[in-house]
């Protein structure tokens, strides 16, 4: 299984007094047009202008891509943690 394609989007970004939360969609997928799409946040606490803190949250069930060329069926659950794996440095 070769990666094809990894693509994140921010889906929105709040803020609210020293906290921020921005709110994302991954796209991963492989050369043999095999993947699925993961949400997920990351929650920012600011201090004196720098990120104080950071956490991340991620959707543990992946959800069926908004790319119609992807599909999810053929995957097995060690095929979804490997994609998971190669998306998380992007994200």
């Amino acid at each position: 299984m070769t990666v094809g394609v990894v693509d994140t989007e921010v889906t929105h970004l709040r803020t609210d007094g020293n906290r921020a939360i921005a709110g994302w969609r991954t796209t991963i997928g492989t050369k043999e047009n095999q993947g699925f799409d993961v949400a997920g946040s990351h929650l920012f606490t600011f201090q004196n202008g720098k990120i104080k803190s950071l956490r991340v949250s991620i959707s543990p069930k992946p959800d069926q891509s908004h790319l119609e060329s992807l599909r999810m069926a053929d995957l097995s659950v060690a095929d979804v943690g490997r994609l998971s794996l190669a998306a998380w440095p992007v994200v």
